[in-house]
C-alpha cells in the first residue's frame, strides 16, 4: 500500500483539510513580535539556506517565546519532518498536542511520525483522535486505515472501511477491501455480501470474483460457487488455482468424472503443477480407474506421495504392490514438505474426513501386510493427527523413534500431539530431546519456553530459551508473543505489553490469542479500558475463544 501518512500531514498544513475550530487547518497566522520575530526571521533564512539544525534551534526558541501560535509550533514540527529527525519531530508534535488539544493537525502529525518510528498502534490511535475532530476528512481516514493495516488491527481497519463506505458507497474497491477484511475475520456471510456489492459495481475484478467463489465453496454453497468460477473462467481462463477449485466444487456436487476431466485438461495442456497430478490420481482411484491414475502421476515434484498412490493403484488392480513399498524410503524427497504442500491441499479440497479415511484404510492395510517404511508411517500418523486421533498417532511416532532413532521432526510431532492433549510434561520431554540434537533449533526453544510460560513454571529458564529463539529469528511474531507471555507470568505488565504489541505487528495477520494475551497484559498494568478493548477485538476475531467473554463480563460496565 502506498505511504500516505507524511503527505497527509503536509496536505493538512497547506490548508486542504478541515479541523475543529479552523476551516483550513493550521491557519491562525500570528506575527511574532520583538525578540521572537527576530529569531523567527533568522530561522526562515537558515532553513531556506539548508541549515536545518541551526534553524530548528531558533524555532524552538520562538515557540518558547510564542507558545500560543499554532503556525509556529507547526513550523517547528515540519522542519523536523524535513530533516527526517523522527524522534525530535515526535517531541515537537507531542508539544503541539499538549498546547492545542482540540486541533486535529497535531494528531495527524503524531500519527505520521509514530508510523515512521514503527509505533503503529499509537499511530492509529492518533489518527482516530484526529477523525473525532474532523470526521469527514477522507485523507485522515485513509491514513488511519494504513496505520491499522500496519499494526495488524483488522477490527480497527474494518471500522474504518465502514466509515469510508458510508462516504463513498459507489466505490467497488472499498467494498472489495471491506469483504477481504471480513473474510480474514472469518465472517464469511458478510464477506460474501461485500464482495457481491463490489462486483455489482465493477464486474471485471478477477480476484474479487475468485475469492467470492472460494467463500461460497467454503460455506457449502456449491452451485453458487460453480457459477461464480465459471463466470471467472469466461473472463480469465487461466486464473491461478481456478481449475482445482472447479474440480473440488464438482466433487462436492457429486460430479467426480467431470472434476477429473477438469484436471486432465490442465495436465494435457502442460499447465499442471504436481498437486494437480496428485489430485487427478486420487480422484481416479476413488472413481475405480487405477490404471489411468498411474498414467497421470506427476513427472517431478512429489515423488513420495506419487509412489504411495501408485502402490494403492496396483493394489486396486490386484497387482503386486509390495516391491514399490519395499523401496518407499529410498525415494528421493522430503515427506514432511510433501505432506505440507500437497497432502493438506488434497484433504482440504476433497473432504478432510472422507479423503483421510480413504488413505488411512490403505496405509493400515499395507502395514498389516508387513510393509515397513518411515515415509509410510509418517503419512499415516499425520493423517491420524489431522483427524485428532492422537491415541492412534502416538504409538506410530513412538515406534518410529525406536526403529529409526532420534529424529527432530518425529520429536516435534510428538510434542505437538502431547501439547494438544494437555500432557505438557510429555511434550517437554520431546522438546528437550530436540534441543539435545540441535541446541539452536529456534522452534523448539520457543515451543518449550512458551509451554513453560503457559504452565507458569520455570519462568526464568523459559525467558532465556525464548530470547535465544529471538536471537536466531528476531522478527518472529510468535516468539515475541511467547516472551511477552513470560513477562506477564512474571508480573511485568510493561514488558508484557511491549512485546505482545510488537508481536502483533510482526504477525502475518491479526490474531485472537495475541489480542487476548495483550488484554491480560494491559489488565496487569491496571489499564482496564485498554484490556477490554483488546478482549473485544479477540472476540471479534474468534467468537469461540475460551474465557474471553467471561473476562469482558467481569471487567466491563
Amino acid at each position: 500500500m502506498r505511504t500516505l501518512l507524511i503527505p497527509v500531514c503536509l496536505v493538512l498544513l497547506s490548508g486542504c483539510a478541515t479541523t475543529s475550530g479552523n476551516a483550513s487547518g493550521v491557519s491562525d497566522y500570528h506575527v511574532p513580535s520583538g525578540d521572537a520575530l527576530s529569531r523567527y526571521l533568522e530561522a526562515v533564512i537558515l532553513q531556506r539556506g539548508g541549515h536545518f539544525n541551526a534553524a530548528v534551534d531558533k524555532l524552538e526558541q520562538v515557540v518558547r517565546l510564542e507558545p500560543t501560535s499554532r503556525v509556529l509550533s507547526a513550523r517547528l514540527v515540519n522542519t523536523y519532518l524535513r530533516m527526517q529527525n523522527w524522534e525530535k519531530a515526535a517531541e515537537a508534535a507531542e508539544g503541539f498536542v499538549e498546547r492545542f488539544p482540540d486541533e486535529a493537525t497535531g494528531y495527524v502529525y503524531l500519527g505520521g511520525i509514530y508510523n515512521q518510528l514503527g509505533r503503529y498502534e499509537e499511530s492509529a490511535e492518533a489518527f482516530r483522535r484526529a477523525i473525532v475532530m474532523s470526521p469527514d476528512d477522507t485523507l485522515i481516514q485513509e491514513a488511519l486505515l494504513e496505520a491499522e493495516t500496519r499494526s495488524n488491527d483488522l477490527v480497527g481497519a474494518l471500522e474504518t472501511y465502514e466509515q469510508l463506505i458510508q462516504m463513498s458507497p459507489g466505490s467497488a474497491s472499498l467494498h472489495a477491501q471491506h469483504g477481504l477484511i471480513l473474510m480474514r475475520l472469518g465472517d464469511t456471510a458478510e464477506a460474501r455480501e461485500a464482495l457481491e456489492r463490489s462486483l455489482a459495481i465493477d464486474p471485471q475484478q478477477d480476484r474479487v470474483r475468485f475469492l467470492l467463489g472460494v467463500l461460497q465453496w467454503d460455506d457449502d454453497l456449491h452451485r453458487e460457487a460453480l457459477n461464480t468460477f465459471q463466470v471467472l473462467r469466461s473472463q480469465q481462463p487461466n486464473y491461478p488455482n481456478l481449475t482445482q477449485y472447479i474440480a473440488a466444487t464438482l466433487v462436492a456436487l457429486g460430479q467426480r468424472p467431470q472434476a477429473i476431466n477438469e484436471l486432465e485438461r490442465l495436465i494435457i495442456a502442460g499447465q499442471a503443477e504436481p498437486n494437480h497430478h496428485l489430485q487427478a490420481m486420487y480422484l481416479l482411484l476413488r472413481e475405480g480407474e487405477p490404471e489411468q491414475a498411474i498414467e497421470l502421476a506427476p513427472p517431478t515434484g512429489a515423488p513420495i506421495l506419487a509412489t504411495l498412490l501408485r502402490a494403492i493403484a496396483r493394489r486396486e488392480q490386484g497387482l503386486p504392490f509390495s516391491p514399490i513399498l519395499d523401496t518407499f524410503d529410498r525415494v528421493e524427497g522430503d515427506v514432511h514438505q510433501e505432506c505440507d504442500r500437497y497432502l493438506n491441499d488434497t484433504l482440504y479440497l476433497f473432504g478432510q474426513e472422507d479423503t483421510a479415511n480413504y488413505l488411512i484404510n490403505h496405509l493400515v492395510d499395507f502395514r498389516e501386510r508387513g510393509a515397513s517404511s518411515n515415509n509410510l508411517d509418517t503419512i499415516l500418523a499425520r493423517l491420524y493427527m489431522n483427524r485428532e486421533r492422537y491415541e492412534e498417532a502416538e504409538p506410530i511416532f513412538q515406534g518410529m523413534l525406536e526403529v529409526y532413532g532420534d529424529d527432530v521432526a518425529i520429536h516435534n510431532y510428538l510434542a505437538m500431539l502431547y501439547e494438544a492433549q494437555d500432557r505438557w510434561q510429555d511434550a517437554e520431554r520431546h522438546l528437550r530431546a530436540i534441543l539435545d540434537i540441535d541446541e539452536n533449533d529456534h522452534n523448539a526453544l520457543n515451543f518449550l519456553g512458551y509451554l513453560w510460560a503457559d504452565e507458569n513454571v520455570n519462568l526464568e529458564e523459559a525467558k532465556k530459551l525464548i530470547e535465544r529463539a529471538l536471537e536466531l529469528d528476531p522478527n518472529n511474531g510468535y516468539y515475541l508473543d511467547s516472551l511477552g507471555w513470560v513477562y506477564y507470568r512474571m508480573g511485568d505488565g510493561d514488558n508484557a505489553v511491549e512485546h505482545i504489541r510488537n508481536a502483533l505487528i510482526h504477525m502475518d495477520s491479526d490474531d485472537a490469542v495475541l489480542r487476548d494475551h495483550l488484554g491480560d497484559a494491559y489488565l496487569l498494568q491496571g489499564n482496564v479500558e485498554e484490556a477490554l478493548r483488546q478482549w473485544r477485538r479477540a472476540i471479534r476475531l474468534d467468537p469461540e475463544l475460551e474465557g474471553v467473554q467471561e473476562k469482558i463480563d467481569a471487567h466491563g460496565e
